[in-house]
């Protein structure tokens, strides 16, 4: 996953923000067995986002909630037919890996 590094053999802030949305997107993808878009948005962020058309149920509902808070941003879009959950992550230039990762 891991592109660019920057100075001090980092990963760059963008394969920051790509391994931050491809983890929400698996752990999406596994809980409702579809796999989620996974898409830049037009400011620059990444965008995790699944069509759900059934009503989840208490326990998957408190899943959902704990992966899309993973993003620095959440929603949920309701239409008659679908509806949508999605996080987006920023690219943050100066972003830290999140902990345990990088570590030898």
């Amino acid at each position: 996953m891991v592109d660019d590094m920057n100075e001090g053999g980092k990963p760059s802030p963008r394969d920051v923000a790509k391994a931050r949305a491809q983890r929400i997107a698996e752990e999406l993808g596994r809980l409702y067995r579809r796999t989620p878009s996974v898409t830049w948005t037009e400011e620059g962020h990444l965008r995790v986002s699944l069509r759900i058309a059934e009503q989840p149920d208490e326990a998957l509902l408190l899943a959902t909630l704990e992966v899309l808070g993973r993003g620095d941003r959440m929603g949920h879009i309701k239409r008659l037919a679908w509806q949508a959950i999605w996080a987006e992550v920023e690219m943050k230039m100066s972003e830290e890996p999140p902990a345990g990762e990088g570590e030898a």
